[in-house]
């Protein structure tokens, strides 16, 4: 169930909180103001007379009496801040009421629709109708609203009237910080404090404002110095530009983990039922993200013999948590805890997108310490004569390889509009991007799985092979290059096994749903496609496996994959136990599968190969001879010349190749270019 009101006004806790800070603040000016008004009398009866006496005492006075006025200011601002705490507390009760009537309202409403849509004029459909007539009744009694537009209005009064208040109260904070802008003599602060008062009003104000219900766990962080005091004012934007200047915040914040019961803000319900009300006519109890958050529990995997997406539970319940969020307070949470929301299943990508820049920003320095112990670690061998003088080539290739990691890295982190949508720094990394934006206009989505030797430090060549589609279909494409862990290093000691595939899988399966998911709640899921094979709504979802992400692809299938199309493109294999097309346990029964092959790719020679007495080794069937596996052509490179050898397994994934404008065509619901037999 999606939360209809958001909470009004600031969270009454903080509120308090800053209350008896400014009170505490107060209360020691106040004894310096008693410290310093004994030192006048003092300074008068050392130095009686003459001008420079009666200038120092003339000093003195003017500290004491500003000092004074300080604490003074801090005491007023506590107390108009204590009374505004009580009504901001009744004020979100009155929001949980309107909250249970709107929603109690609208499911009798449905009820009563529902059935008057299934009348069909017979007794039983009449007393259908009676009892949802007379349920409404019951609830329009209860909650004395006659409908959900009356609750609309309440809550929109209660908001305008809430607005107003608070807005006094900053009014009355700006007039208290406004009588003293002069500077107390020997400290350039206002006698009423006027720089400090003004900071921590950002809290109500514009702080408040950018954070919505989100502001407090901000206001934690600055209480407990990880955060700036000018951070009470900011919004997600400028929250995230400093972040990515600040990598050893970004770290900190990345190792943060959400506590249950630390905060009252941001109310969400966690439960997936889809229903309004549960049994009993109560409306299912709201907690804040932060306790959702940290009481979520890891997610179930797919498994080999699991029925359906084992994960779909939880994965609603986040989506319906962010999504009783405003778009910038999601921002907002994925600053706040980067470590939770970046890989988390569910959530919106743009939060994904936004968490995981800040865990690469992180990761940067991180992989930078990495690289430099390996390399003193390696010349401290040397230097005791437990290596060569250079060290062995292994070693120091990967040296190579960790600096082509960081290079990575520090491009991802130089871009913050980059959506990694999933990210691991550990080992060789794993990471998934989003090219292109889903949209009104978007007829397809793919999803390109690379194959043997593929690490985070390539990433960008795959990810370029992707949006190289996104830019050919001029918008009406978006694109997901998935690493999302560990691919083979090599062809002869890695690639003919099927772990890699094994362990990959299930986690391609599990991404599947999310973007099925993500698909389904963006301005893409009404779009209508007129295809080659007739109309439909919304984009079809294309999983593209080249060389071993092939057989990744063919075993995940085997674990539930969603997909419309599934491309083997220059595949290792289908599966490692993928015989036939009977084998396989996709989520759709009219998943469309292609396989496209170049005559003259070297991976034939494997494909398919018997292996029966090797049980770790080989991936299943060549996928081109499956039954209803549609063979397209791929033999061609961009100019015209036949692709031969080592040329034509990766000369398919080129712009302009056959290979690549057959899997174009899929993408875009056009017509490929069949292989003749």
């Amino acid at each position: 169930m999606t939360v209809r009101f958001a909470l009004v006004g600031d969270d009454p806790r903080a509120v308090a909180d800053r209350a008896g800070a400014w009170l505490r603040v107060a209360r020691r000016m106040d004894g310096v103001a008693r410290e310093v008004e004994a030192q006048v009398s003092a300074v008068a009866a050392a130095w009686p007379e003459g001008g420079a006496g009666a200038a120092a005492l003339a000093e003195a006075r003017r500290c004491a009496d500003a000092t004074a006025e300080v604490a003074h200011a801090h005491g007023l601002a506590a107390g108009i801040l204590t009374g505004l705490v009580d009504p901001l507390e009744r004020w979100r009760r009155q929001v949980v009421e309107l909250e249970e009537a709107w929603q109690l309202l609208h499911r009798a409403e449905l009820e009563l629709a529902a059935a008057v849509r299934a009348d069909l004029g017979d007794p039983h459909s009449r007393a259908r109708i009676v009892q949802a007539e007379r349920q409404l009744a019951l609830v329009r009694a209860r909650t004395g609203h006659p409908d959900t537009a009356s609750v609309d209005t309440a809550y929109a009064r209660l908001e305008r009237h809430v607005r107003e208040q608070v807005s006094d109260v900053a009014r009355r904070l700006d007039r208290l910080t406004a009588q003293g802008s002069a500077p107390v003599p020997g400290t350039g602060a206002g006698r009423s404090g006027v720089s400090r008062l003004r900071t921590e009003l950002g809290l109500l104000a514009a702080g408040a404002r950018a954070q919505g219900r989100l502001a407090p766990q901000v206001a934690r962080l600055v209480g407990s110095g990880v955060l700036p005091a000018e951070a009470a004012g900011w919004d997600a934007a400028a929250f995230a530009t400093y972040v990515q200047a600040h990598p050893e915040l970004a770290a900190r914040l990345v190792a943060r983990r959400p506590v249950a019961g630390a905060d009252t803000g941001a109310l969400v319900d966690p439960f997936v039922t889809g229903a309004s009300v549960v049994s009993g006519g109560t409306v299912a109890p709201l907690v804040s993200l932060e306790t959702f958050l940290a009481t979520l529990g890891p997610a179930p995997q797919p498994t080999l013999t699991s029925v359906g997406d084992p994960g779909w539970p939880r994965r609603i319940a986040v989506r319906d948590a962010f999504e009783a969020l405003s778009p910038s307070e999601q921002q907002l949470a994925a600053l706040l805890w980067p470590g939770v929301v970046g890989n988390l299943s569910g959530a919106p990508f743009t939060a994904r997108a936004t968490a995981n820049h800040v865990r690469v920003v992180a990761a940067v320095d991180e992989q930078r310490r990495r690289n430099a112990a390996l390399t003193r670690d390696l010349l401290d061998a040397a230097a005791v004569g437990e290596q060569s003088g250079t060290g062995s080539g292994a070693d120091w290739t990967e040296v190579g390889n960790n600096e082509k990691h960081l290079s990575q890295l520090q491009r991802l982190a130089a871009d913050p509009t980059r959506q990694i949508v999933w990210f691991d720094n550990a080992d060789d990394g794993s990471v998934v991007e989003l090219h292109g934006r889903l949209t009104a206009r978007t007829v397809g989505v793919g999803v390109l799985v690379p194959g043997t030797t593929a690490e985070l430090g390539g990433h960008d060549t795959n990810a370029r092979r992707s949006q190289s589609w996104v830019d050919a279909a001029q918008g009406s494409v978006a694109m997901v290059t998935w690493m999302g862990g560990d691919l083979p290093d090599d062809i002869p000691t890695d690639a003919p096994f099927r772990d890699y595939a094994d362990r990959l899988a299930p986690a391609l399966a599990s991404f599947s749903h999310d973007l099925r998911q993500e698909i389904d709640h963006s301005a893409a899921a009404g779009t209508r496609v007129h295809g080659a094979d007739g109309d439909r709504v919304g984009p079809a979802l294309t999983v593209i496996g080249h060389s071993y992400g092939g057989a990744v692809v063919g075993t995940s299938e085997q674990y539930g994959l969603d997909a419309d199309n599934v491309v083997h493109l220059e595949s290792a294999g289908a599966g490692h136990d993928v015989a036939n097309v009977d084998d396989l346990r996709p989520a759709r029964c009219d998943t469309r599968r292609y396989a496209i092959t170049s005559v003259h790719d070297p991976i034939r020679l494997v494909q398919g190969l018997p292996v029966q007495p090797l049980p770790d080794i080989g991936h299943g069937a060549d996928p081109a001879d499956l039954d209803r596996v549609e063979r397209l052509t791929g033999d061609d490179a961009a100019d015209g010349h036949e692709l031969r050898f080592w040329e034509a397994h990766g000369g398919v994934l080129e712009q302009g190749a056959d290979g690549w404008k057959n899997v174009l065509s899929v993408l875009t619901d056009a017509a490929p270019v069949r292989q003749q037999p």
